[in-house]
C-alpha cells in the first residue's frame, strides 16, 4: 500500500520508517512473546474420570431443591422470585390500566366533540333552525305563542 502511494517520491522512505515504528515493531514484539509461549508453556492435565461428575437422581433432587423453591415458591406459600416478579408486574399493569382507561374515555369525549361540530357545520344548523320553526320558534327569540304575545 506505501509502494502505490509513495513509491517513487522522496517521501518513500521517512513514511516507511513511521508506519515500522508505529505499527510493525509492535507485531514484531507480539510474535516474539507468542513464540517464546509457544516454546516454553507446557500444560499437562490429568484426565477426569467420567462417572466423577455424574449425580444420582436423588442428589441431584436435593441439590435442584433449594433453588426451585427460592424461584417458585415452597411449601410455606410464599410465590418464590418468580411469584413476586408477577405480582409486581400485575400491580403495574392495574395501574396503568386506569391511566389509559382515562385517556381512553377522554379520547371518546373528544370524538364526540369533534363529530357534534362536523355534523353542526355540515348542514345540523339548518336542520334545527328547520326544527325551530317548525315548533314555531322560527326567530329563536323566546315564546312565540300567541296568548302570551298579546298580553
Amino acid at each position: 500500500m506505501l509502494d502505490t502511494a509513495f513509491g517513487n517520491t522522496i517521501l518513500y522512505n521517512p513514511i516507511n520508517t513511521f508506519v515500522y515504528c508505529i505499527v510493525g515493531s509492535k507485531i514484531d514484539a507480539l510474535e516474539k512473546g507468542l513464540t517464546w509461549v509457544s516454546e516454553h508453556a507446557h500444560v499437562t492435565l490429568p484426565t477426569v474420570p467420567e462417572d466423577v461428575l455424574l449425580l444420582s437422581p436423588e442428589s441431584s433432587k436435593e441439590l435442584a431443591a433449594p433453588l426451585a423453591d427460592a424461584a417458585v415458591g415452597g411449601d410455606d406459600g410464599d410465590g418464590g422470585a418468580v411469584g413476586k416478579l408477577v405480582e409486581h408486574f400485575e400491580k403495574a399493569l392495574k395501574a396503568e390500566q386506569m391511566l389509559y382507561g382515562t385517556l381512553l374515555a377522554v379520547y371518546g369525549l373528544v370524538f364526540c366533540a369533534g363529530l357534534a361540530v362536523v355534523i353542526w357545520h355540515s348542514g345540523g344548523k339548518e336542520r334545527y333552525a328547520k326544527w325551530q320553526a317548525t315548533r314555531g320558534g322560527g326567530d329563536g327569540g323566546g315564546d312565540t305563542d300567541p296568548a302570551v304575545v298579546q298580553a
